[in-house]
């Protein structure tokens, strides 16, 4: 299975740009690979004939397998091998594959390594296929098929949906940072920069798998804090941090704000880069009860509202949700509070705004699960509704981030991050 490395570098720092995510696009695209490893190619000659042949596999091998982790192989006799990932609306076709001293080698070129499985003498319709690389987990394949033809993306989703293997979407790793624990999307892979100071980088691509969707920097240090002193020093400090990453940040807007049950503040900012604009979503936490003080920062390719904002910054905000500290009750008393929040001294005005907002909500979600479900013709009879909704979602988002809770009552703005947290809950069902 591919793992999606990190590769590059984004803003002047050392922040390193993961590869091999699914491209999301709904149009089929094969995508041939011609590139192979040097290894791999030394291999392949090696196993070539006088007569420039492929060395033959074991008659059982070549046909269509599929992996436990959600991939799928077709092995052709003629030294090619497709790859395919769940994830993925494309097919890696053309990769090249060797066999010399019962080992079947191929090249993938997704995850930049070669990965090889034994093959036995006798028959056998299982091969686990491994790798000496970190791109790639170890991934046990069933061959299905004898069958050499080559599959549409659909068909290789029907066939792992056929066959139970089932690959949740909502799938998710836990990382502990400043002894908070939080659960990232498996999609997110991550570096390490410096583990004492648990500096981590998480990342995930675009669809066109060539620049950055989401990149989320973490840190932690020793601050032995109490929550008015973290207050009062914290915007300094995250001014500090930020400056490192680029210095003409805008900020938009800035909160107190409750994570993992301990004080937090949040800060937006907007950065344009290379005429690209991003949004900088920043969270600082006091874990008060582990003296660690906390920072995420989450950086988003597209400003805010955008199509990119809403899909990772509602997966930001699951992270946050997740959070939770070791021994104690921390989601179930998040989830209660946010249930039980009175409402008897929430000013009525913002109480009416926030119904209809959450109402709202409720509908666009609805609405858009039918639309992106919907048949060609039914699409077409619905899009004076999409026009309208986008528009009406585009009016709340708008009226919505003009809320500062650093401004409202203590009973306002625990309702606001009620309402609030409930719609990203509701949003993230869209993803």
């Amino acid at each position: 299975m591919n793992k999606k490395i990190i590769q590059g570098v984004i803003l002047c720092i050392n922040i390193c740009i993961f590869c091999a995510c699914g491209n999301q696009s709904t149009e089929y695209t094969e995508v041939q690979n011609t590139k192979t490893s040097t290894a791999q190619s030394e291999s392949a000659n090696a196993d070539t004939e006088d007569n420039n042949t492929v060395v033959s596999l074991p008659s059982y091998v070549p046909g269509l397998y599929l992996g436990e982790n959600g991939s799928g192989l077709i092995i052709y006799n003629e030294g090619k091998a497709d790859y395919y990932w769940y994830e993925w609306d494309t097919v890696e076709s053309g990769n090249v594959w060797s066999y010399k001293d019962n080992k079947l080698t191929i090249y993938i070129p997704s995850c930049d390594c070669d990965v090889y499985a034994e093959i036995p003498e006798e028959v056998t319709p299982t091969l686990v296929f491994k790798s000496d690389s970190n791109n790639w987990d170890d991934e046990s394949y069933t061959k299905i098929s004898s069958v050499q033809s080559k599959l549409l993306p659909d068909d290789f989703d029907k066939l792992l949906e056929q066959n139970g293997i089932i690959v949740s979407s909502e799938s998710f790793k836990e990382y502990e940072i400043g002894k908070i624990k939080f659960s990232f999307p498996e999609n997110y892979m991550y570096e390490v920069v410096n583990d004492s100071s648990e500096e981590y980088i998480f990342g995930v691509m675009d669809e066109s798998n060539e620049t950055d969707a989401s990149i989320i920097r973490t840190y932690s240090e020793d601050l032995d804090n109490d929550d008015d002193t973290f207050y009062e020093n914290v915007d300094k400090y995250v001014d500090v941090m930020l400056k490192k990453i680029a210095s003409d940040m805008t900020l938009i807007k800035s909160e107190n704000t409750i994570v993992a049950n301990q004080s937090a503040k949040r800060y937006i900012y907007s950065l344009v880069k290379e005429d690209s604009e991003l949004k900088v979503d920043t969270i600082a936490i006091n874990n008060v009860n582990d003296k660690k003080f906390v920072l995420l920062i989450n950086i988003i390719a597209g400003e805010s509202g955008s199509d990119n904002s809403i899909k990772y910054g509602s997966e930001f905000e699951a992270i946050l949700d997740s959070a939770i500290i070791e021994g104690t009750e921390t989601n179930v008393e998040n989830t209660e509070a946010e249930e039980n929040v009175s409402t008897d001294d929430v000013t009525p005005e913002l109480k009416e705004f926030l119904d209809e907002y959450e109402a709202f909500i409720n509908e666009y979600v609805d609405f858009m699960k039918k639309y992106t479900s919907a048949s060609s013709n039914d699409v077409i009879s619905m899009l004076s509704d999409y026009t309208d909704i986008l528009t009406r979602y585009s009016e709340f988002a708008e009226a919505i981030d003009k809320y500062d809770t650093n401004t409202m009552s203590t009973a306002d703005a625990a309702y606001y991050l009620a309402v609030t947290n409930r719609c990203t809950k509701k949003m993230l069902e869209l993803y």
